[in-house]
């Protein structure tokens, strides 16, 4: 590990090497020196296919944050001024805490990720959001219609699933702004100060890519849903009263299209895992694939049940 960190201008002895966990698809380990500690990743080989051009976006987002003084990951160069060094990164360790979801937490986290996206307006990036609905429900009716599976309830499953997609689809046909998206706005994915419910920093931002507001809205609102079935409008509109003061600047048209963004994410997981399901679990590799993907559907149902209610009192927050 020395010598990758020398590689970046790190010349201090390790005192310690620890592997991290916790859902990151990368090799994570994070370092203390003598001078610092640092955080070092060795990038999957098969996730992102152009790393040196993830790396330049990561900067772009990076820098602009740091301009409007919020607190970010900092990348450091090699000696060449390059962001990698034989497929490794290498950034600050930023002295952040994770928080489990309770009302407080909930409001926090909805101002920081709104922040993030007021702070990124008027940038462009060269590469779209992972959330594509249409191209998910595409690959769910191919996964069908090719028979690979059998199995009556997943086909039961999908059907539900299809009676869902034509609104769960339709906000990519609305016309909305497109913004710089985190894409993965689990609680997870934002420190927080330690000791404090006080959000620190947005972190995890290899998924930026350009999309709708609505998607990293309702990819937070069911993550902190878990396996429930049932939207929690407590969860729903606290998330949203945070995320509303950290990003006032919406258009009508996007504060309409925030509660059909749970729907629109929560199905397209539910299309995901299904799909996984049925192939036989080559990405999530979930031991309850299917029951992931009934329990999302579920969710995804009662939302679409109960949008304009949800909409009217969202406009009174």
């Amino acid at each position: 590990m020395e010598d990758v960190l020398r590689a970046f201008g790190i010349t201090g002895a390790a005192i310690s090497q620890k592997k991290l966990s916790g859902g990151h698809i990368h090799g994570t380990y994070r370092v203390e020196t003598a001078d610092g500690v640092y955080i070092a990743q060795k990038l999957h080989p098969t996730a992102f296919p152009d790393p040196a051009g993830l790396m330049e976006r990561l900067a772009l987002v990076t820098d602009a944050l740091r301009r409007q003084g919020e607190t970010t990951l900092h990348f450091y160069r090699t000696w060449t001024g390059s962001w990698l060094y034989d497929g490794w990164r290498v950034m600050d360790c930023i002295p952040g805490e994770v928080r489990e979801p309770d009302p407080e937490v909930i409001q926090a986290a909805g101002a920081a990720f709104g922040r993030f996206q007021a702070k990124l307006q008027g940038i462009s990036l060269d590469a779209r959001s992972i959330h594509d609905p249409a191209r998910w429900f595409g690959l769910l009716h191919e996964t069908v219609n090719d028979g690979i599976s059998r199995e009556t309830e997943a086909f039961s499953l999908a059907e539900q699933l299809f009676s869902l997609e034509r609104d769960a689809c339709s906000l990519q046909h609305a016309r909305l702004p497109e913004r710089v998206l985190h894409g993965d706005t689990k609680l997870n994915n934002l420190l927080f100060a330690p000791g404090t419910n006080e959000p620190l920093a947005v972190i995890d931002l290899d998924t930026v890519g350009m999309g709708l507001a609505a998607y990293d809205f309702g990819d937070a609102v069911r993550s902190l849903h878990r396996n429930a079935e049932k939207l929690d409008t407590t969860i729903l509109f606290g998330f949203a009263a945070g995320y509303l003061a950290g990003f006032s600047r919406l258009t009508d048209a996007e504060m309409d299209s925030l509660v059909p963004g749970v729907l629109t994410i929560t199905a397209e997981l539910a299309a995901r895992y299904l799909i996984d399901h049925m192939t036989g679990d080559r990405y999530f590799r979930n031991p309850d694939s299917l029951g992931r993907a009934r329990s999302l559907t579920a969710l995804a149902e009662d939302t679409a049940g109960r949008i304009p209610a949800l909409q009217t009192i969202l406009h009174q927050l």
